[in-house]
């Protein structure tokens, strides 16, 4: 029994955590978990990134900017076309073309004979084009140059990122191709049909200029005029008899056009713009502003390797036969799902403008060229035989080396009896024979064609 007057005591209890000491270990503890899942995040972007890093250099090796310089054909200057338009370039008067100029004389020239080659012009605007290339005079005997140069290299220009920077370039590109247009035209309505071609010929050899340029607009920019080329050629086409020498030397230089790989150089120099605008931003330097500088500096730490990986893809593709770039590009394009959440927001959307650009404009530069080619060795074949050939197999071997096959459908190009001679044609982006339907207002329309008319002259 307790002795009287003991009295038992409590020991004090433990003071209570206050609210914010379980907040801030909790806090803790996120931070160390969120840490050790950005690690494992960062440790497999990496893994990423080294697989997609030796997956280019197996399948394409030297295939960044510094690299592809460095592998492009090296051409002498006196035989440069890239360099002689530019020294046209400077010879231009500015503005180029002249002004002013009747109306809807330049969307005339620009514009309509594109749409309809066989446009007339009024004596109006024939005067205002006597007077555009008076004022160009001085130019036109170096443009002329250009039908003997094949083979063209642009300096590669770069910004202080190590990005392209060659906006001049293509500016002069389009000022020559202009007036090379212009004096086709000119020399077609004066009767002189070879002298018409052979302008033709510069006008082709300046797109060819743009060679082996690994920027995706450039060479964008060579697909539109491989078409506006294919255009003025059919124009001076109807408008004169050209010799049969005449008419083989062309039909070479479009032949040496068609067999460039466009989409490849594009694609090729797209995969080292991305690559290389990641790079700089994993140094915290982006070379954009804004959100999307906050976003490509997130990419190029996460997902640089996602995104060589689908340009390695696309790369890939475009080393295929032109025909089999519709079908594995639906096969092999990067799926939302498997991408990351700064991919499918950033990537993904230019990826899909990418090869809707360089793939479109491929197939389809490339059926124009093809149905220019082709008609160019039929009007030869009559020229020699007296008669149109009913297929395109006649032309072979004598004036084409094969078939040609039609981008869209696989399946050789089509020839159509059409009032006064023939034309060549391709089913076009709807991959339906519309039989020689064409609409080259909206040549991408369901229901047209994609082709060439070619006139007895």
């Amino acid at each position: 029994m307790a002795e009287a007057g003991t009295q038992t005591t409590t020991p004090p209890a433990r003071p209570r955590l206050r609210w914010w000491k379980r907040c801030l270990r909790w806090l803790l503890v996120l931070m160390l978990v969120a840490g050790v899942a950005v690690w494992i995040l960062l440790f497999m972007a990496d893994r990423e990134l080294r697989q997609a890093t030796a997956d280019a250099d197996r399948l394409d090796p030297g295939w960044r900017y510094e690299d592809l310089e460095k592998k492009r054909a090296t051409i002498p200057d006196e035989e440069n076309s890239a360099l002689q338009v530019l020294a046209v370039a400077k010879l231009l008067p500015t503005p180029w073309p002249p002004t002013p100029l009747p109306a809807g004389f330049k969307d005339l020239v620009l514009d309509q004979i594109l749409i309809d080659p066989s446009t007339r012009l009024d004596d109006q605007q024939i005067d205002a084009l006597h007077a555009a290339l008076e004022a160009a005079k001085p130019a036109l005997p170096e443009a002329r140059k250009l039908a003997a140069m094949s083979r063209g290299r642009y300096p590669m220009l770069f910004d202080d990122h190590g990005l392209p920077a060659s906006g001049a370039h293509r500016q002069a590109i389009q000022s020559v191709s202009t007036l090379l247009a212009y004096e086709a035209l000119r020399q077609s309505l004066d009767g002189d049909a070879d002298a018409a071609l052979e302008s033709c010929r510069a006008l082709m050899n300046l797109v060819r200029s743009v060679g082996d340029q690994p920027e995706e607009f450039f060479q964008i920019y060579r697909m539109r005029l491989r078409g506006e080329a294919c255009r003025i050629i059919e124009a001076c086409l109807e408008r004169g008899k050209a010799s049969p020498a005449t008419l083989a030397s062309l039909q070479k230089v479009l032949e040496d056009e068609e067999a460039d790989p466009a989409f490849l150089h594009g694609a090729r120099g797209f995969r080292a713009w991305m690559d290389q605008i990641l790079e700089v931003a994993k140094s915290g330097n982006a070379p954009t502003r804004g959100p999307e500088r906050i976003l490509v500096m997130g990419l190029a730490r996460s997902a640089r390797g996602e995104i060589l990986r689908a340009n390695n893809r696309i790369v890939e593709i475009a080393k295929l036969p032109v025909e089999d770039h519709a079908e594995a590009l639906t096969v092999a394009m990067p799926k939302e799902e498997d991408m990351s959440i700064l991919g499918q927001i950033y990537l993904l959307p230019k990826l899909q403008k990418l090869t809707q650009d360089l793939a479109t404009g491929q197939i389809e530069s490339q059926a124009e060229l093809r149905c220019a080619i082709t008609a160019i060795a039929a009007q030869r074949y009559r020229q020699r035989h007296g008669r149109w050939p009913l297929t395109a197999a006649a032309l072979v071997p004598e004036h084409l080396g094969a078939v040609l096959r039609d981008p869209f459908d696989a399946q050789p190009l089509r020839i159509r009896q059409v009032i006064g001679g023939r034309l060549i044609y391709s089913v076009g982006p709807d991959r339906a024979n519309s039989g020689g339907t064409i609409d080259r207002s909206q040549k991408n329309a369901t229901g047209t064609d994609l082709g060439f008319r070619v006139l007895e002259n």
